[in-house]
């Protein structure tokens, strides 16, 4: 006699009794621990302050505007304090990239953009300064500046910048940028200057006319009086012109 067995059927509440009891890896995996963004970029704002605005007298007075970060990242919890690093191309800028790693278990690294507005000491001008004047301690001063916009660079110290002369008229305020200054004239143009160059060891020295002004280190175009030659030349600070060989 044979005798025939129907499949073993459970019902769905049995189903889920089961899986009360049984491992779940993709539902542990979802429920995993992500690191609050908020922490991150937290990270990024301490180092900005501890790496780029350490050792600056205006750093009370800087402010700092951390990027914000996608809201869909999710990283790994670290079981480590978070570790924040600005690149060395960073250095100085305005607009910086700052990384914040975490070095545990599971490694990641992210990237925060961060706005970092410090003012920094820089040389004005006190008064109206025609083109061609020399400065003087008078027409100079040292006021806090945001320095972001001056990408032709600018002064910290007043001594840089005393006995220079001024390229175009300056107003007050304005910030000595290296454009807005030159050496002082050393030598005129028409003037008869004294040439030098250096020939195997051999000092060799010729008499020259000045094309143009030129102030000490400035590149100066003269004429060789003996041969009619037009070279160019540094002006040294005796006001004569090395040409080299």
């Amino acid at each position: 006699m044979k005798v025939h067995r129907s499949p073993l059927r459970i019902g769905p509440d049995a189903l889920l009794w089961l899986a009360a009891f049984l491992p779940i890896p993709a539902l542990a995996q979802q429920q995993q621990a992500v690191q609050p963004l908020e922490s991150i970029r937290a990270a990024a704002q301490e180092t900005v302050e501890q790496s780029l605005l350490a050792g600056n007298d205006a750093a009370s007075a800087a402010s700092l505007v951390v990027g914000q970060l996608d809201p869909r990242l999710r990283l790994p919890a670290c079981p480590a304090p978070l570790e924040g690093f600005v690149p060395d191309s960073m250095q100085g800028r305005t607009n910086v990239t700052v990384g914040v790693r975490c070095t545990g278990t599971t490694p990641w690294t992210v990237y925060v953009p961060v706005r970092v507005s410090a003012p920094r000491p820089v040389v004005v001008l006190t008064r109206p300064v025609p083109r061609g004047a020399t400065l003087t301690a008078l027409d100079i001063d040292v006021e806090l500046r945001e320095t972001g916009g001056l990408g032709s660079g600018y002064f910290e110290d007043p001594a840089a910048v005393l006995g220079k002369v001024l390229t175009r008229p300056g107003s007050p305020g304005q910030v000595v940028v290296p454009t807005l200054v030159t050496g002082a004239v050393a030598v005129q143009r028409g003037q008869h200057v004294t040439l030098t160059a250096n020939s195997g060891g051999i000092l060799v020295r010729m008499e020259g006319t000045a094309l143009a002004d030129g102030g000490i280190g400035d590149r100066l175009k003269v004429k060789n009086n003996s041969s009619a030659r037009v070279v160019e030349g540094t002006v040294l600070p005796d006001g004569s012109v090395d040409i080299g060989l």
